[in-house]
């Protein structure tokens, strides 16, 4: 059950003009991050819903539409895009994607959310040592990802053995 499980974390990307498709594999990673993470459980309450932000990226907004409503942990997804010059609605966030469109306003994403528990995702390179939780990155014709575990850990979230396996830990 596990490989089927993390099998959209393998799909290849193309390097050619189809954006979309990385978008939708992207969209697919961003669902399945949230199936190999705890929150605690004052956060996210039996009966709310993980809510899934992005910032900068409004095809990928568009994909993950079609998400919502899905479950997660027996949490209905929902979708919210964000600014980034945004001060509020960020509370709400279970998981925020800062994408590469929005990536000179990273650091003060990263600064408004830092120690919450809001598992923050990007794919601007650096994003993880930048104090990101994971950065997405291009490995060939494949999307992997780094996690800054001790960033996790500090707002309270648990990454599962299954998603830390696969990845490059960084801190």
């Amino acid at each position: 059950m596990v490989a089927a499980v993390l099998v959209p974390i393998a799909i290849p990307v193309s390097a050619g003009p189809d954006i979309t498709a990385e978008y939708k594999v992207k969209a697919a990673i961003l669902v399945n991050l949230a199936k190999f993470t705890e929150w605690p459980p004052a956060v996210l309450a039996d009966s709310a819903a993980l809510t899934i932000c992005l910032v900068g990226e409004p095809v990928m907004a568009a994909l993950l539409t079609e998400v919502s409503g899905k479950t997660v942990h027996n949490h209905g997804l929902k979708v919210l895009a964000l600014t980034a010059a945004a001060d509020r609605g960020f509370e709400s966030c279970q998981v925020l994607f800062v994408g590469l469109s929005a990536s000179g306003h990273a650091e003060a994403l990263l600064n408004k959310t830092m120690d919450r528990p809001i598992l923050t995702v990007g794919d601007t390179p650096g994003f993880a040592r930048q104090g990101g939780m994971i950065e997405l990155v291009r490995k060939d014709d494949h999307l992997g990802f780094n996690i800054n575990l001790g960033k996790a850990r500090k707002a309270g979230l648990t990454l599962r053995a299954q998603l830390l396996a696969l990845a490059k830990i960084v801190e």
